[in-house]
C-alpha cells in the first residue's frame, strides 16, 4: 500500500490493513459459499464440483495474506489471478459435463 500511495488511491489503501484483510477474506468466502449453493441447487453430477480442486490454492492465498506484511505480500496477487482463473475453467468445464 505504501508504494501505491505516490499514485493512486486503493480500496485496501482506505480500508487499512486489518480491514483490507477482512475484506479480501469476505469476497473469496462468499464467492466460494455462493459458487457451493449454486452447485447445490443445479448440479446433476460430480463433475460441477471440478472447481473444489482450487480450493488450496485460495487457502494458501489467505494464509498469505494474513501472515505477510507489505512486500511480501507482492506474490499473493499472482496467485489469487491463477487460482481464479483456474476456478473459472474448472467451474465452466465442470458445468457443461454435469
Amino acid at each position: 500500500m505504501k508504494t501505491d500511495a505516490a499514485t493512486r488511491v486503493t480500496v485496501a489503501m482506505k480500508l487499512g490493513g486489518h480491514r483490507a484483510r477482512i475484506y479480501q477474506t469476505v469476497l473469496i468466502v462468499c464467492g466460494w459459499l455462493l459458487m457451493a449453493v449454486y452447485t447445490l441447487l443445479t448440479a446433476t453430477g460430480w463433475t460441477a464440483w471440478l472447481f473444489v480442486l482450487t480450493l488450496p490454492l485460495y487457502v494458501k492465498h489467505l494464509h498469505g495474506v494474513w501472515h505477510r506484511e507489505e512486500r511480501a505480500l507482492d506474490p499473493m496477487l499472482p496467485l489469487l489471478v491463477i487460482s481464479t482463473f483456474v476456478f473459472s475453467l474448472l467451474a465452466g468445464t465442470g458445468m457443461l459435463l454435469a
